[in-house]
Formats: C-alpha cells, sequence, structure tokens
C-alpha cells in the first residue's frame, strides 16, 4: 500500500484494507515463505524498488488450550502488530532487521487466533520474521502455524 507523498512512517498510521472491518473479507492475500532462518524477504514479494510502501503479512496461530505467551519479532522497517483485531505492538521507525529484536505478550485463545503485522519499507532492505513462544520462551505444545483461508 502507498499513499503519494506519504512516508511509511505516515502510513503505519492509514489504516488501508486488512485493518478495516467491512473491507477486510475482501482482500486478496498471497502466499509467501519465509527463508530457512525464518525471514520473509518482502522485497522479493513486492519488488526490490519498493519504498515508502507498507504491506500486511497474516497467519493463523492455533492452539489447543488459552494460554499466554510471547511473539519474538523483527523487523524492517519499523512494524505493527495485531492479535485477534487488537494491537499487541507497535514499533513505527527505520530499522534493519534483527532477530527477535521486539518482545511482545499475547493472550492466544484456544483455538484459532489471527496474527497480522504491518511492515514499512522505506528503502534499502524489507523483512520480517516472527515466532510465537511460550510465555517462558520455550516451545509451545502443539502450536500450528497456518494460512487463513
Amino acid at each position: 500500500y502507498r499513499e503519494a507523498g506519504k512516508s511509511f512512517t505516515a502510513l503505519n498510521d492509514i489504516a488501508f484494507a486488512p485493518e478495516l472491518a467491512d473491507q477486510a473479507a475482501a482482500v486478496t492475500w498471497q502466499e509467501a515463505a519465509a527463508d530457512a532462518k525464518g525471514r520473509l524477504d518482502l522485497r522479493k514479494v513486492y519488488g526490490a524498488d519498493s519504498r515508502q510502501v507498507t504491506c500486511y503479512v497474516r497467519c493463523i496461530v492455533r492452539v489447543p488450550e488459552a494460554q499466554e505467551a510471547v511473539l519474538l519479532l523483527g523487523s524492517d522497517d519499523g512494524a505493527k502488530t495485531w492479535l485477534n483485531g487488537k494491537v499487541v505492538g507497535e514499533k513505527n521507525v527505520p530499522r534493519s532487521y534483527t532477530v527477535d529484536e521486539d518482545q511482545l505478550p499475547l493472550s492466544l485463545q484456544a483455538g484459532d487466533n489471527i496474527l497480522m503485522i504491518k511492515v514499512g519499507q522505506g528503502g534499502g532492505d524489507w523483512c520480517v520474521g516472527a515466532a510465537v513462544r511460550a510465555a517462558d520462551g520455550g516451545p509451545i505444545a502443539d502450536l500450528v502455524l497456518a494460512l487463513p483461508q
């Protein structure tokens, strides 16, 4: 998403279709794969010349029982994160990718949880990587990450 004359930091404050309840269902999502280190290179998805833009990535986090967890997140540039429609973290800054730079507490409900991350891009590298862990940092038993239907 882009708007003429707007920087990626300004775009962070604009609600595009994936954030809007009356428009989100009509959004067409594209499947993309992370590399072996868990980093999704967004320039490979949207083009190496992408500047002053933002995009959304989304997945389902499925757990058998309600529990507290932590999202380990790295992004280049800034990121805004939602869980089940509620903002759980925001770093609207230019930055390089650092693995697990942000640690966001999550309250997962039993069953499906929708995780969505808005990732801004000023210029240069553009990527995101995330992992969901138990509140103590360990693995979550029977955790499933799935693509939304």
